[in-house]
């Protein structure tokens, strides 16, 4: 793959691949791995909220509760799952008037090994190693 997979600075990483030469069935097969990618999450994290948002322009938001978010980047048929703290303006405002960026950074470390036990996060690896999670 020529192209690079980018997702938000620290996150924890999981890849899916999708087949990119099937443009027929992308679109589906794109939607489908989303909406498990929302079910699994919430079913481990219930204060998670569907939100269809942008960080950056490639990295789209698709779950947030108060301290992260959980999104997806696509890219030549790869698929990085990832989850990062959140940084969007409301957010920033609540960690200037308490302590809430030292209580996220907390809630990340221990939720990174249910992220990784729901969708094999993989941080700095091969992303195109074969053994991939979630189902096309």
């Amino acid at each position: 793959m020529g192209s690079s997979l980018r997702y938000p600075a620290g996150a924890s990483v999981a890849y899916h691949a999708l087949d990119a030469a099937d443009a027929v069935t992308w679109m589906s097969d794109h939607a489908r791995l989303v909406e498990d990618v929302r079910v699994s999450a919430r079913a481990a994290f219930p204060s998670f909220d569907p939100i269809d948002c942008w960080r950056d322009c490639n990295a789209r938001v698709i779950l947030r509760n108060a301290f992260a978010d959980i999104g997806v980047t696509t890219d030549d048929g790869l698929v990085a799952i990832w989850m990062a703290r959140r940084t969007d303006r409301e957010f920033r405002l609540r960690c200037e008037w308490g302590d809430t960026g030292e209580t996220a950074r907390a809630w990340l470390a221990r939720s990174a090994v249910t992220f990784a036990t729901i969708f094999g996060a993989r941080d700095a690896v091969d992303p195109a190693s074969p053994a991939l999670p979630l189902a096309a």
